[in-house]
Parts: structure tokens; C-alpha cells; sequence
């Protein structure tokens, strides 16, 4: 049984396609800015800044916003600001974890080495 989309009440066309494609649009967004995050380019603490902001506005206006459209760019606009501020902490728990792991193998290598002769 296949499921057929459900189109709201006084919903617009541009309402869908937003609906829609939001999550492709907030990842295109968060993507260009996480680079211009990455390359220093865009400063790590305005990316802060704005994502603070844009997720206050969301939460205090864009969820209760009469307009679907408002409802769905203040989502959007929402997502894609924390994924730029979520991602350098990723890569730096990952690079931690990578020299933590590199060291234990060298430490385990030099152990045999020491304690494995015969």
C-alpha cells in the first residue's frame, strides 16, 4: 500500500517544497559555513553568536509563528547554524581520540619490544 502525500489545510505550493527540502537546504548551509568555519575564514565565535541568536529567535518566535513558511526557514535556519558549531568539537574528540590511540599502540609496540626478548 503506498502512502500519498498529505496536503494541509491552506497550505501553498512554495510551504511544501520548503517542508520539503529543508533538510537539504539546512545541510548545504551548515556545510558552506562549517568550511568557512574550518578555514578560519569565519571566526568560531561568530558562528556562536549567530547560532545563539538564530536559535532563540527560533525558539521563542519561529515555533509559534501562525505561517507555516516562518515556521519551516526558522527551523532551517536553526539547524543549520548548530551544525557548524557542533562539528569542530566532533573533530577535535576525534583527533584526541586518534593521538590517544596512536600513543597506546607505540607505548604497547615499545613494551614487547623491551619485555618481549628472549
Amino acid at each position: 500500500m503506498a502512502e500519498l502525500p498529505v496536503l494541509e489545510h491552506r497550505e501553498r505550493r512554495a510551504d511544501r517544497w520548503l517542508r520539503g527540502n529543508r533538510l537539504r537546504i539546512a545541510f548545504l548551509i551548515a556545510l558552506v559555513e562549517t568550511i568557512l568555519v574550518l578555514t578560519n575564514v569565519l571566526g568560531w565565535y561568530w558562528a556562536l553568536g549567530a547560532a545563539l541568536v538564530i536559535l532563540t529567535a527560533h525558539l521563542l518566535l519561529g515555533r509559534r509563528a501562525k505561517r507555516e513558511w516562518i515556521r519551516q526557514l526558522s527551523w532551517t535556519a536553526a539547524f543549520s547554524q548548530m551544525l557548524p558549531v557542533l562539528i569542530p568539537f566532533v573533530a577535535v574528540a576525534v583527533g584526541t581520540f586518534l593521538v590517544v590511540a596512536i600513543v597506546v599502540g607505540i607505548v604497547l609496540v615499545l613494551a614487547f619490544l623491551v619485555f618481549g626478548r628472549r
